[in-house]
């Protein structure tokens, strides 16, 4: 909106409100008023071709004399809304300066009366309020081109989505955080003024939704907006933007451009992240396998950027294929924990906390209730050289919430039959494990896995497809495992008083590595 005291400030043209005395300076009120257009006409009574809002500019030929016809005249435009009337006064003019008659009626009408100097045409006022019209109109266009383009630039720089929102910071005051899929911080720009805690709860509320969603609320005096961003079908990111005050309709603009680059910057960084994700994967692989030397975990580890974790904690729960609740179940995780890895095995999603916060068991618990998990048994945390251990463990407690039909188990509150297996000499409970299992312990043995044959057995109380689905072979191969740990110990698995003694040895040997893990 052009207003006449944008009018007035127009340079070169030497233009001035009139006070009704005769005076420069005008009103407040008169100084906001709308222009529209300008035009001039010496008509007694153009009325009928101004539609209101104009700058009427007149050099007042033959007018100007008579009060009464000058008030009629000032009362008419004051009628149709007209902005202003400008007259211009000099020595060549009609009238060398402001008639009295003139400053009269203007004041009784309410009209607001511009100066027009002598050598100031009225055709060139004419084209500057149509300069400035088109300008204010063709301005939001122009900023929105030109903020397109810096965004454009700023996402071709190396960091690319950093850039992007400190193009929207410095353009319209925004602060963002933009996060990957499982609500790591991908780039921020201002994000010290968002509350992230709430930030998360909210997305993964939206997250376990099965439907679309964005968000937009009022957080004090704040505005923010939090939207999903997509790319080939997945969710790649999550944006979340917030001003003080309302947007306006430029801010959404940049917003959704802003939007828009990210989501190529995203896909873009998946794609050349894919190696990233493989050395994540073989990382967490490492630190759960246990067979491997200390100095191989811990190159896997430096190699995914993992070095600086000395404890790593597992969740094992039933296979997660909702893709929604798998992301807020690790979103919120993220919370808990420096960093979490993820992996599938034997139909169960295992979830590697590195470096947990100290007591994040209840928490975990509250999550997966939150996130409708059905099942989870949770380790407790060790030295990452013992992941290996955490993994038992956390397996252990999903048996235990399977068997018990209960959603969270955490192995610290399993008790019973452990407590009881802790009495007594250590050396006695040791001695009886290894008689049991020592014929499993062979090369020979080690070489078909005829202990984690045995070990997935007694954990599945004694289902034979189950076993074999978490080791990953057909089930004819378990039978033929399990034949041959009967062979070797002379204890039949099928048998329950065999599998009792069976299952006290693993318990025992297990129970003996953890103790050493965790004084060591």
């Amino acid at each position: 909106m052009i207003t006449l005291k944008d009018v007035l400030a127009l340079p070169s043209l030497g233009l001035g409100l009139i006070d009704g005395d005769g005076a420069g300076g005008g009103t407040t009120d008169a100084l906001g008023r709308e222009v529209r257009w300008a035009h001039v006409s010496e008509l007694e009574d153009p009325t009928p071709w101004l539609l209101g809002g104009e700058l009427l500019l007149s050099t007042g030929l033959n007018r100007f004399e008579d009060a009464a016809q000058t008030f009629a005249y000032c009362e008419r435009l004051t009628r149709v809304g007209v902005a202003a009337l400008g007259v211009s006064t000099g020595a060549s003019l009609p009238h060398p300066e402001l008639p009295a008659v003139l400053l009269a009626g203007c004041a009784a009408a309410g009209l607001a009366l511009v100066h027009v100097p002598e050598n100031t045409g009225l055709q060139s006022i004419i084209q500057a309020v149509s300069d400035a019209l088109n300008a204010e109109h063709t301005e939001p266009m122009r900023r929105a081109l030109l903020a397109q383009r810096n965004l454009a630039d700023a996402a071709a720089q190396v960091r690319g989505p950093d850039a992007v929102l400190a193009g929207m910071a410095e353009t319209s005051g925004m602060h963002s955080v933009l996060f990957d899929g499982e609500m790591r911080v991908v780039a921020e720009c201002g994000s010290a003024a968002l509350d992230l805690a709430e930030v998360r709860r909210t997305v993964r509320a939206r997250l376990l939704s099965s439907s679309p969603w964005s968000v937009a609320m009022d957080v004090g005096e704040w505005t923010m907006t939090i939207v999903p961003v997509l790319a080939s079908g997945t969710m790649r990111g999550i944006l979340v933007v917030a001003k003080p005050g309302a947007w306006t309709e430029y801010d959404r603009a940049l917003r959704s451009m802003a939007h828009s680059l990210l989501a190529v910057l995203l896909e873009l960084r998946y794609r050349a992240g894919q190696r990233r994700w493989a050395t994540r994967a073989q990382a967490f692989d490492a630190l759960l396998d246990g067979t491997g030397e200390a100095s191989e975990v811990e190159e896997r580890l430096v190699r995914a950027e993992l070095g600086w974790v000395t404890r790593v904690q597992v969740i094992t729960t039933a296979a997660m294929e909702n893709p929604g609740r798998r992301a807020a179940f690790v979103a919120g995780l993220q919370e808990l924990a420096a960093d979490v890895l993820v992996r599938s095995a034997g139909g169960t999603t295992q979830l590697g906390l590195l470096d947990p916060d100290d007591g994040a068991e209840s928490r975990a618990e509250a999550l997966a209730a939150e996130c409708g998990i059905a099942r989870a048994g949770m380790s407790r945390p060790v030295h990452r050289a013992e992941g290996h251990v955490a993994l038992r463990q956390a397996e252990r407690a999903y048996h235990a919430a399977d068997t018990r039909g209960v959603p969270f188990v955490v192995l610290e509150r399993l008790g019973g039959y452990r407590a009881l297996l802790s009495l007594g000499s250590g050396a006695d409970r040791q001695e009886y494990a290894h008689q049991v299992l020592s014929p499993l312990m062979t090369p020979e043995a080690r070489g078909t896995d005829l202990y984690g044959a045995l070990r997935a057995y007694v954990r599945s109380a004694g289902n034979t497809e189950v076993a074999a689905a978490h080791l990953g072979v057909h089930r004819h191969t378990a039978r033929a495992r399990l034949r041959r740990v009967a062979e070797l110990t002379g204890l039949d698995p099928t048998r329950a008083l065999d599998l009792f003694e069976l299952w006290l040895a693993v318990e025992i040997r297990e129970l003996f590595e953890e103790r050493e893990a965790a004084d060591g």
